[in-house]
């Protein structure tokens, strides 16, 4: 039969794993995306995936006043981008990888100067480094993140981005609508009304906008600035009105004669 010594010390032994275990699950691993990580994340992801990542080494690094003004840069960067895609005059012609090498550039020229080595330095004394699964990943929530921005600021600087267009006849004229709010149907009938009234002929491609209002067919036309008051271009609009409306007996026909640029109307034919 053992001593009460050997008792105690039976215990003690018990106890030391459950301290050491303790103890390991208090150290938390801190890790660092490196460089070529956070270029690549950039690339795919946008500015504010470079944000986020920068500002995660920043928080490893113990460089907390740096995170702040990494994601002032990232945002700043990202309206910037924004701007210049929806300022450009034919965004099209642009190539399409010249904008995400150009913000992946400036990136690179950031971690240049914010970080200064000091990732290199940390990875080189023995400090962790994130997966490239992770760095992905982030980079894909970053697509997506953008993507919504993205639509949400076209949606409401330019809702015709979701207009509806058909075309009729041999030139090709446009019929501009939303289905939410005409049905397609409708909008054929409309475009056959403006063929036989010679509104759509086979000379001069147009392009009207139509909408239905309590019942009402608005056609709006764009013209010339200015032009709403010369009765003697409004006639002939007044004309084509009526003629239009004799194929909506039972549905109010209205064109509205629409600013060139503002999309303001400046006639109201009825």
């Amino acid at each position: 039969m053992g001593s009460i010594w050997d008792y105690f010390l039976a215990q003690e032994e018990d106890i030391r794993p459950m301290k050491i275990s303790l103890e390991r699950r208090k150290t938390v691993v801190r890790k660092v995306y490196q460089d070529l990580q956070i270029l690549l994340g950039t690339f795919i992801g946008g500015p504010l995936v470079a944000g986020y990542l920068l500002a995660a080494n920043f928080k490893t690094l113990d460089e907390g006043k740096k995170v702040r003004k990494t994601w002032i840069y990232a945002i700043l960067l990202t309206v910037i981008i924004f701007c210049i895609i929806f300022l450009v005059p034919d965004p099209d012609k642009v190539p399409r990888l010249l904008i995400p090498f150009i913000y992946t550039g400036i990136v690179y020229f950031l971690i240049k100067k914010l970080q200064k080595g000091n990732v290199a330095h940390y990875v080189q004394e023995g400090g962790a480094v994130y997966s490239w699964w992770r760095t992905l990943g982030i980079a894909l929530i970053g697509v997506l993140a953008t993507l919504l921005v993205f639509v949400g600021v076209a949606h409401y600087a330019d809702p015709s981005a979701y207009y509806t267009t058909k075309t009729y006849g041999v030139q090709q004229h446009e019929i501009n609508f939303y289905r939410n709010n005409i049905p397609e149907k409708e909008v054929d009938q409309i475009a056959n009304a403006l063929t036989q009234a010679t509104f759509f002929d086979d000379e001069l491609k147009k392009s009207v906008f139509v909408q239905k209002d309590q019942g009402n067919y608005e056609i709006s036309i764009v013209v010339v600035n200015g032009v709403g008051s010369d009765p003697n271009i409004v006639t002939p609009f007044s004309q084509l009105r009526d003629n239009v409306q004799l194929f909506f007996p039972f549905n109010k026909v209205i064109i509205n004669l629409v600013e060139e640029n503002t999309n303001k109307v400046e006639r109201r034919i009825e």
